[in-house]
């Protein structure tokens, strides 16, 4: 089995002005999304990895709500911009952070602006992908070990998030990948 998996993009995460996104001709579809940075050297670099088996509309939708909302990380807009993994708030969705509501919550004033230059910072790319829930899993797992793999490709992916990988007794399936713009360590092949 061989599948294809192509990067359309980039998409604005969000704006003011237009709803990029709900605009893009696969904002219904599931699989594949990556949230990206563009560099100074013009290439994206990956801010996020991950797979949706709703909307791709949907998903962004909700990352940016948790984001706003102080749940996700949010890192300096302008560093992230040359690579580098500021963080300003880390989110209150990882273990032993739930406390930190409250310092959330005296710092908004501060905050806002700055979650608001990061999700403006970002460009998402989306890979339709239809298959079972479990190999769209394994294929997000095997770009991310790929990415990690690279330092610099994979400097500004959070570290602490968990992937699913193939499973030994679990058939190897050959993915070729593709994207319409350059993507910092985008495999050509990926097995998963």
């Amino acid at each position: 089995m061989l599948l294809h998996l192509h990067f359309h993009g980039p998409f604005s995460v969000c704006s003011e002005t237009d709803d990029v996104l709900a605009n893009c001709p696969l904002r219904n579809r599931t699989g594949i999304y990556l949230w990206a940075v563009k560099q100074l050297t013009g290439r994206y670099r990956a801010s996020y990895l991950g797979e949706t088996s709703e909307s791709f509309y949907g998903r962004t939708t909700e990352h940016v709500v948790q984001t706003l909302g102080g749940n996700y990380r949010v890192i300096d807009a302008d560093q992230m911009c040359k690579g580098i993994q500021q963080v300003i708030w880390n989110g209150l969705w990882r273990r032993n952070t739930r406390d930190k509501l409250p310092s959330f919550l005296s710092n908004y004033e501060s905050f806002a602006p700055l979650v608001k230059r990061y999700l403006f910072a970002q460009v998402i790319f989306v890979a339709p992908l239809e298959c079972e829930l479990r190999l769209q899993r394994r294929v997000e797992g095997a770009l991310a070990q790929h990415l990690r793999s690279l330092p610099e490709a994979s400097s500004l992916l959070p570290l602490d998030i968990r992937f699913i990988v193939r499973r030994v007794e679990e058939l190897a399936v050959a993915v070729s990948v593709s994207a319409d713009a350059e993507i910092e360590g985008l495999p050509q092949e990926i097995l998963v």
